[in-house]
């Protein structure tokens, strides 16, 4: 009788034919429905108010061959697109598990670094295209996401400021990326003609001593470099920019502990 579980270590996770050094991985699909009724109340059907969407959502580690491989990531060449100029058929293809999906546009984007952890970066995508699966059983593992070595690290990560923050001996810092999108139906079709990105919002949380520079009215001019960089290796694994406005500072302090600063700092991307 064959095994009726599929083992975490077949469900390999591919992103344009590239493996993704995945810890945890999701794929769902849903259809927008809502329910019609009468004049009376009663309920007549269900009715779709748009297409069926998916959501693929990663944890992963990213790896010396993070930058020149997974481009899916690479922010800045996203957002440099024209508004409303990106081809439907330039989405992210993919697998998971034997199921396969196509036109996935990255949503989301964010990690964490601290001291002496490992750095994971948590991700998720939009699914426009069809998913096709021909089998759930992956036979054998793929080797290439276990020979992964030069996991980044929060050891030598760090970030550089283009001009004083206020916040002294920075302890941990986040970075997030929310990409917004936009999605065209053609009159008598059930899936996307275009699917374009609109703008992308960018927040870094800084977490130090101090209470950061006295903020004006309309925020601080603030510009951040944050390098991703393993434990044993003086080769970046990535580098993350943003230029914006510092819009919050905060100071806490509890029982046991140091008082702690913190400053937010957000950017809007065409």
């Amino acid at each position: 009788m064959p095994n009726s579980f599929i083992k975490y270590e077949d469900c390999v996770v591919k992103l344009n034919e590239k493996t993704v050094f995945a810890t945890n991985a999701s794929l769902s699909v849903s259809a927008n429905l809502s329910a019609e009724r009468d004049a009376y109340g009663r309920f007549l059907r269900y009715s779709p108010g748009g297409g069926v969407a998916g959501s693929l959502s990663l944890t992963f580690f990213p790896t010396q061959n993070f930058s020149g491989n997974y481009q899916e990531f690479d922010l800045i060449k996203i957002v440099q697109q024209p508004e409303h100029l990106d081809s439907f058929i330039n989405g992210t293809t993919g697998s998971f598990a034997g199921v396969e999906f196509s036109n996935a546009y990255l949503k989301s984007f964010e990690f964490s670094v601290e001291p002496f952890s490992p750095i994971s970066i948590n991700t998720t995508f939009d699914v426009y295209g069809s998913l096709t699966a021909s089998s759930n059983l992956v036979e054998g593992s793929d080797s290439s996401a276990v020979n992964e070595t030069g996991i980044a690290n929060g050891v030598k990560s760090y970030f550089t400021a283009a001009s004083s923050l206020g916040l002294d001996y920075p302890i941990s810092f986040d970075y997030s990326a929310q990409v917004n999108m936009g999605v065209d139906y053609e009159v008598g079709s059930t899936i996307p003609t275009r699917v374009s990105r609109r703008s992308t919002d960018i927040t870094m949380n800084i977490n130090g001593e101090g209470f950061g520079d006295e903020l004006s009215f309309n925020g601080n001019d603030a510009a951040l470099t944050t390098y991703l960089y393993p434990l044993y290796s003086d080769q970046a694994l990535g580098s993350f920019y943003c230029s914006g406005k510092v819009t919050r500072n905060e100071l806490t302090a509890s029982s046991n502990e140091y008082v702690r600063g913190a400053i937010q700092l957000i950017q809007n991307l065409k």
